[in-house]
């Protein structure tokens, strides 16, 4: 794992350098030709109104078997909400994000297991300068909450934290839940819009590691009598958004934390999707997840999800 925390840096050099050359055109002569994503989504609102955009999907698989060696029944299905607030005034633009993620797998005569879960809240609040230093990098002030709905549980082994030794562990046992853990970041910086969907933003960051039932702590590196642990550091925010063709879209976004007291082990939070419309119900998605936090995990994990639903416009 020793290697892990220069492989972040590399592949955080990489994705820098392929967005900004991305953003190359946008020079401070043509900056008023530039337009952020989330901006031309207020074009058609009076200044100073509320844009909102929520949405829903419902996706599921299943499969039948019946005299086949080797081969279980199986069911899936997961339900999916994205939702934009955004608000833009002559200097000030204002945005909100929520992605909601909860799903289960049946498979043979086991019981269902969740198979995605997350809560995933954003909100940024950026000042645009009329010309200059201020129009190009813009003062940032932005949080993210992020935890999930319901219990996971560890089934294969007990985890060496929860043993206390005054009786005999008994599997499977809970190990997360709503705000067990959550984690809450706070960052001021500035944000660089190269224009063609490319943002960066870097600034100082605060983060709060939430673990909300006391015996849990110990798995979080959290002090039994507090409630969260506390960091400070540095946060690098990189954004991509693209139409690939019609109908179909990507967007990447990748979140680093850099915190004070381990600048030799980054956290990193990568997420990958691309959306694709078939009918005006029908949608295809896929997601690619890598997350690195000692904290939780010594390890890079991956999670990979594709999709295929109905999709409604709630608003």
């Amino acid at each position: 794992m020793h290697l892990l925390p220069r492989t972040l840096c590399l592949t955080l050099a990489v994705f820098l350098v392929l967005g900004a050359g991305y953003g190359a055109e946008a020079t401070a002569q043509d900056l008023d030709d530039v337009e952020h994503d989330v901006e031309a989504e207020t074009d058609t609102l009076d200044e100073g109104d509320w844009g909102f955009d929520l949405r829903a999907a419902l996706t599921g698989s299943q499969a039948a078997y019946r005299e086949v060696p080797g081969r279980e029944n199986s069911l899936s299905v997961t339900g999916r909400i994205d939702g934009t607030a955004v608000r833009d005034t002559e200097n000030w633009l204002q945005s909100h994000r929520l992605r909601l993620r909860l799903g289960a797998v049946q498979q043979g005569d086991d019981a269902f297991r969740k198979a995605e879960d997350r809560i995933d809240l954003r909100s940024a609040l950026q000042f645009r300068g009329d010309e200059g230093f201020f129009r190009l990098f813009r003062p940032t002030i932005a949080g993210r909450l992020l935890t999930q709905f319901a219990a996971d549980f560890e089934r294969d082994e007990f985890p060496e934290e929860l043993d206390t030794g005054e009786e005999e562990p008994e599997l499977p046992v809970k190990v997360r839940s709503f705000f067990s853990p959550a984690e809450l970041t706070q960052t001021i910086g500035l944000t660089y819009d190269g224009g063609d969907g490319f943002t960066q933003r870097l600034g100082f960051a605060s983060r709060q590691n939430i673990e909300a039932i006391p015996r849990f702590r110990p798995l979080r590196d959290v002090s039994p009598g507090s409630l969260a642990r506390v960091e400070f550091g540095a946060e690098s925010e990189t954004t991509i958004r693209q139409d690939l063709a019609e109908n179909v879209a990507l967007e990447s976004q990748l979140n680093i934390f850099l915190a004070g007291s381990r600048v030799e082990n980054p956290d990193l939070f990568w997420e990958t999707s691309v959306f694709m419309e078939v009918t005006r119900l029908i949608t295809v998605d896929v997601d690619l997840i890598l997350e690195y936090d000692q904290s939780e995990v010594d390890a890079l994990q991956v999670r990979q999800a594709l999709s295929l639903g109905l999709s409604f416009t709630l608003i």
